[in-house]
Order: structure tokens, then C-alpha cells, then sequence
């Protein structure tokens, strides 16, 4: 089972068996969207091609790889099915 970083006073949010699950929580002022960020942990060192870094090695670390829209959240407790490629 996993937990995600939802800042300071965000809603609970557990992420296990495919699925994430947004607590119920105050409502948001806006429409919120629920979103899953796939990320490469590592540091990896890519080779800039232009501007004033040009020719440089740099390190780069949480590369995202994938951003996925899982719907929204209006502050009430919901539920969301994971996409297969995330989980493999």
C-alpha cells in the first residue's frame, strides 16, 4: 500500500490494489482534478543540446515518464481505478 504526498492539508490519499482512493475533506473553491504522475526516481544525466548549458552533462532527477487524469474531486470521497500500464 502506498500514500501520496497531498501537501499540508489535503485529503488522505491511499493508493493500493490498483487503485487510489481521495479521502473526503473539505470541498475545494475550484474543481479539482485527480492526476497520476509516473516518474523515474533515479538520477540521470542528459546532454543539453542548446542554450548556455549546450555541450554540458547535467544530472536530472523525477523525470516524469507519464501524466494520467484520473477524473475529479469535489471533496467528497472517491475512488479510482489505475491504469494497467502504471501498474506493470
Amino acid at each position: 500500500m502506498g500514500r501520496a504526498d497531498r501537501g499540508a492539508t489535503g485529503p488522505a490519499v491511499t493508493i493500493a490494489d490498483g487503485s487510489a482512493e481521495i479521502g473526503a475533506a473539505s470541498a475545494p473553491a475550484e474543481a479539482a482534478d485527480v492526476w497520476l504522475v509516473r516518474y523515474d526516481p533515479r538520477t540521470l544525466e542528459v546532454q543539453v543540446r542548446r542554450g548556455e548549458n549546450a555541450g554540458k552533462l547535467l544530472p536530472h532527477k523525477n523525470i516524469v515518464r507519464e501524466l494520467v487524469r484520473l477524473g475529479g474531486w469535489n471533496g467528497q470521497a472517491e475512488h479510482f481505478k489505475l491504469p494497467t500500464t502504471i501498474l506493470a
